[in-house]
C-alpha cells in the first residue's frame, strides 16, 4: 500500500518518527539481550560455585599426581661446622589448578655428591658442637647477557652460574634412626643443633626449604659415637 503525503515536510517528519521508533525498539531489544546474557552468566557461575562446594564437602581437595619430573633450578648448599656435606634433595611442587579444590603435584629426587667427601654420613663425638648452615642458589646459563634457568643436577651443576636465592624459608627436623625413630626436634631453623644429638647412634636431619609452591626436602645423616 502506498501512502500519499501532503508535502515533503510531512514525509520527512513521518520518516524521522519511524526511524526514532525503530532505534528505540532496537535499544530495548539490545538492553534485554545484554540483561539476559548477564543473568545467564550469573546463573551458570552460581551453579559452578555450588558444584565446587558439593565436591569439596564430599571429596575434599582433589590431588592429582603428575608423572613428569619437577623442574628444579635451585641448588641447596649445606654446611656442617663450615664443611660442605653430601645431600639428597626431594622436590615437591604443587600447582593449584582450581583454588581450594584441585591441585597437581609433581616430584623429583636428586643427590648432590661431592667427590672429595668420602662418606655420606657425618660422624661426631657425643657433646661435640654441631653448627648448621644452609644457602640456596638459582642455577642459570648466561647467553648474550640473558640468564636462562636450568636444572642444577648432572653436568649443569659445574657449568651453571649460581646466584644466591634469598626469598626462601627453612625449617628443620632431626630424628633418631635406630631407636624407634624418635623425633628430637621439629620446628624453625636453628644454626646450633648440638643439643638434639644427646645420645650415641644414628640421626636423620631434614631441612625443609619452602618457596612459592615448592618444598625442597634436604636430607643428610649424622652418627654420634
Amino acid at each position: 500500500m502506498y501512502k500519499i503525503y501532503k508535502n515533503k515536510d510531512e514525509m520527512i517528519e513521518l520518516f524521522e518518527d519511524e526511524r526514532s521508533s525503530i532505534k528505540k525498539s532496537n535499544s530495548i531489544t539490545t538492553a534485554y539481550i545484554n540483561l539476559d546474557s548477564k543473568n545467564r552468566f550469573i546463573k551458570y557461575f552460581l551453579i559452578f560455585i555450588i558444584l565446587i562446594v558439593i565436591i569439596k564437602i564430599l571429596f575434599g581437595e582433589i590431588n592429582l599426581y603428575s608423572p613428569l619430573k619437577t623442574f628444579n633450578s635451585k641448588y641447596h648448599q649445606v654446611k656442617v661446622n663450615a664443611q660442605i656435606v653430601n645431600i639428597g634433595v626431594e622436590e615437591k611442587n604443587k600447582i593449584v589448578l582450581i583454588p581450594f579444590l584441585v591441585n597437581i603435584h609433581s616430584f623429583s629426587f636428586d643427590y648432590f655428591y661431592h667427590k672429595d667427601i668420602s662418606s655420606n654420613e657425618l660422624v661426631f663425638e657425643l657433646n661435640e658442637k654441631i653448627l648448621l648452615n644452609v644457602e640456596s642458589f638459582n642455577c642459570a646459563f648466561n647467553v648474550n647477557n640473558i640468564n636462562y634457568k636450568v636444572s642444577c643436577n648432572g653436568e649443569n651443576f659445574n657449568l651453571a652460574t649460581k646466584s644466591l636465592f634469598s626469598d626462601i624459608s627453612y625449617k628443620i627436623m632431626i630424628k633418631r634412626t635406630n631407636k624407634g625413630e624418635t623425633i628430637k626436634y621439629d620446628g624453625q631453623f636453628k644454626e646450633d643443633i648440638s643439643d638434639y644429638f644427646d645420645e650415641k647412634g644414628g640421626y636423620l636431619v631434614r631441612v625443609i626449604a619452602s618457596y612459592n609452591n615448592v618444598d625442597s626436602n634436604i636430607y643428610f645423616w649424622v652418627r654420634i659415637i
